[in-house]
């Protein structure tokens, strides 16, 4: 059975070659994070596959990194906010790069029906063509997803990291080794939110080892529970 990294970035310096959206200080401009240094971390690591998830919505770097080792990674694009027909939009990348996710940070209003949100059309595209949701999102987004799913079971869902649900833009910040770090209680407020979805039987999550948090000496074991609470429900008996 060989070892699958289930989500990781990697993306070039910007360039009218390979395009990607700035966010100081985690992907300045300069910054370099090229497939073949993953590569060779997952050489020594013993991990033989990932999953590769884009940093903005250009495409360019993920298409390169896919057609160059189409055997290593299987690649997730991020929703295109200025993409007219999110659906059309959604045909093209599976036709033209082959990605088996697309990653959304929201769905619409807590308070409108599901069917009437703006982008039930392209879930239930997603749900069709076998597209997985990758999903990360602030908190009431969760409430809307839960709700989409019941008219959605087929829709494969993975919460990113673990499910965490921060103000990403807001609240997050960056640490001495250049990783990403949210100042924030474990377990978050969002917990039983998240651990609802379990009741949905297509929706899975990401475990992150490298999420930090402000309380160090307290975090692996406050994840493990954290987790043991997200899977509990998910699990049968005996």
């Amino acid at each position: 059975m060989p070892t699958i990294d289930a989500h990781l970035h990697v993306f070039e310096a910007v360039s009218d070659r390979f395009p990607r959206d700035v966010f100081e200080p985690l992907t300045p401009p300069d910054r370099s994070a090229p497939a073949e240094a993953l590569l060779a971390h997952m050489e020594r690591a013993g991990v033989d596959q990932a999953v590769v998830v884009a940093v903005s919505h250009h495409d360019e770097y993920l298409k390169h990194v896919l057609a160059t080792y189409p055997k290593r990674f299987a690649g997730v694009s991020v929703i295109a906010p200025s993409a007219p027909d999110p659906v059309t939009d959604l045909y093209r990348r599976v036709e033209t790069l082959g990605i088996q996710g697309l990653r959304v940070f929201a769905l619409g209003d807590p308070d409108a029906p599901p069917e009437s949100q703006p982008l039930f059309p392209l879930l239930a595209a997603m749900a069709e063509l076998g597209v997985k949701l990758w999903f990360y999102a602030e908190v009431a987004q969760v409430v809307v997803l839960d709700r989409m799913m019941d008219l959605l079971p087929d829709l494969v869902v993975v919460m990113n990291h673990l499910g965490f649900c921060p103000s990403i833009w807001d609240e997050m910040r960056v640490d001495e080794h250049g990783r990403p770090r949210f100042d924030a209680a474990l377990p978050p407020a969002s917990l039983d939110t998240v651990v609802g979805l379990a009741r949905h039987s297509n929706v899975t999550s990401t475990c992150p080892v490298s999420m930090r948090s402000a309380r160090p000496p307290t975090r692996i074991p406050t994840c493990a529970l954290w987790w043991s609470r997200c899977i509990a429900p998910s699990v049968p008996a005996g």
